[in-house]
């Protein structure tokens, strides 16, 4: 394995991508990690790819599938339940990277998924989703339970980064401004909506992140702010409706520049003060 440009964690396995291939360990049951007749994988193990001489130029995990993207082209792993493949409901899941059908002229530059939905970023900034979207993800005029085909979505924003949580999802716009929409982990007291609402934060937002039901937004102050339900020692879970701010032991970062939300921990990347 040769120069690590990207990783990706779901329901019991993890991915990296490197400039000479795509590796994986963890559970493959469900065709999660694109590898036929294993069900488990004890070591970093390289996976087949679609295009095997393609750079992966995006890698993202859901709870059990996975988003590929190699020469603008999409692909997707795992389980197919709510359509989180693009695959028709016969096909409840897939053991290896399958090509996902976009509209013609569009280009992908980002793959996102999280929990059982999927989300394409394109370079004329435009949105598509599909697979679970219960909860409003896929900001449509009625509730749909789950979309099987990538579907455009109308955010009137323009997107710079984009998160999918278990039943909600974040728009971060060239502003610094986070939008939210879905249920649960929205960063209020309210209902599922279908319309994307801003989060006001005291400061411009640089960076976000979400896991299954809870959310996090680094500014451009160097805090870090957290909303949803919050795990921390086993027995220790509650409920932050509102978005709260994290404290730091010892320095705080001069930079946040990423953030990762675990069930039982959040990760924060940043450059310390001179």
């Amino acid at each position: 394995m040769h120069g690590i440009e990207h990783i990706a964690a779901g329901n019991g396995f993890t991915l990296v991508a490197a400039r000479d291939g795509l590796y994986g360990c963890g559970t493959t049951a469900r065709g999660q990690l694109g590898i036929q007749g294993r069900d488990t994988l004890l070591s970093m193990t390289q996976i087949p790819l679609p295009r095997p001489a393609a750079r992966i130029t995006d890698l993202s995990a859901g709870m059990d599938h996975v988003l590929l993207l190699q020469d603008a082209s999409v692909f997707a792993t795992g389980l197919n339940t709510d359509g989180q493949l693009a695959k028709p409901a016969v096909i409840p899941y897939a053991t290896q990277f399958t090509h996902v059908a976009l509209p013609e002229g569009v280009l992908p530059t980002r793959v996102i998924a999280g929990g059982d939905t999927s989300m394409v970023l394109t370079s004329s900034g435009n949105v598509f989703v599909w697979g679970n979207t219960e909860y409003g993800q896929a900001l449509q005029a009625a509730t749909v339970d789950q979309l099987r085909t990538p579907t455009e979505v109308d955010v009137g924003i323009s997107v710079v980064d984009a998160c999918l949580g278990g039943s909600f999802l974040l728009f971060l716009d060239d502003c610094g401004t986070l939008h939210t929409a879905g249920y649960g982990a929205i960063g209020y007291e309210a209902p599922s909506t279908m319309l994307l609402r801003p989060l006001a934060l005291p400061e411009k937002v640089t960076c976000i992140a979400a896991g299954l039901d809870y959310a996090a937004a680094a500014t451009d102050a160097g805090n870090v702010y957290v909303w949803g339900i919050v795990h921390g020692e086993p027995g220790d879970t509650h409920l932050c409706p509102e978005h709260v701010a994290v404290p730091f032991d010892g320095t705080r970062p001069r930079r946040i520049t990423d953030l990762a939300c675990a069930r039982g921990a959040l990760l924060v990347l940043g450059e310390k003060h001179l």
